[in-house]
């Protein structure tokens, strides 16, 4: 056999090597699990964030279990609440300006009338300011905690602020584009008779 022709038959035999090389891909890396200043650092820079779950509120000797749903954008919070309601479901926003109700029924309520008719299906209205950075295992900028005790991770375990007490009872992992962010997953904030107990099922950060 020629040169050229065993040169030719070499390389007849590298092309469906190369081929299955090109198929094969690298997986992507594992994402890094943050660490507590990586955390918060995603978490106060945070455009955007999502839950679904389930709340438990007790207040006045009445309570109620409604699913929840929590969406998040910048300084703007819609809440959906479902379930055993005097007036079926509610959807909420509420902003630093303004508190605005759409009933089940589609009556659409804001400011004092929004808050009257919280007061008389929860027993209380919720420290929504707050509670966006609660619900997140933060601390809510406004105000100085009173007591904060975190774990060796860093998470919050027990915050007390603005006469809330707040109890973090289990985080879970949950992905995002810095990497793995441990958040809550069960919460439980008391306040003078007052009890809002949240469980998460699935969490989304943006």
């Amino acid at each position: 056999m020629s040169l050229l022709a065993r040169r030719s038959c070499r390389w007849l035999l590298a092309v469906p090597l190369l081929a299955l090389a090109a198929c094969v891909t690298t997986p992507p890396a594992p994402k890094r699990t943050l660490d507590a200043a990586q955390r918060h650092s995603l978490l106060q820079d945070l455009g955007a964030f999502s839950l679904t779950g389930r709340v438990a509120v007790a207040a006045a000797g009445q309570g109620s279990t409604p699913s929840v749903e929590w969406r998040q954008q910048r300084d703007l919070s819609r809440v959906k609440l479902s379930g055993p309601l005097g007036v079926g479901s509610l959807q909420l926003e509420y902003s630093a300006d303004s508190l605005r109700l759409i009933t089940g029924n589609g009556d659409i309520l804001v400011d004092d009338a929004a808050q009257a008719v919280l007061s008389r299906e929860l027993g209380f209205v919720p420290p929504f300011a707050a509670l966006r950075y609660w619900i997140l295992g933060e601390v809510a900028p406004a105000d100085a905690a009173a007591v904060e005790t975190r774990d060796a991770d860093g998470l919050l375990q027990r915050l007390e602020q603005q006469q809330w007490l707040i109890l973090y009872e289990r985080y879970m992992p949950v992905s995002s584009s810095a990497g793995i962010a441990q958040m809550p997953a069960r919460l439980t904030a008391t306040r003078e008779g007052l009890r809002l107990r949240l469980v998460v099922d699935r969490w989304r950060l943006q």
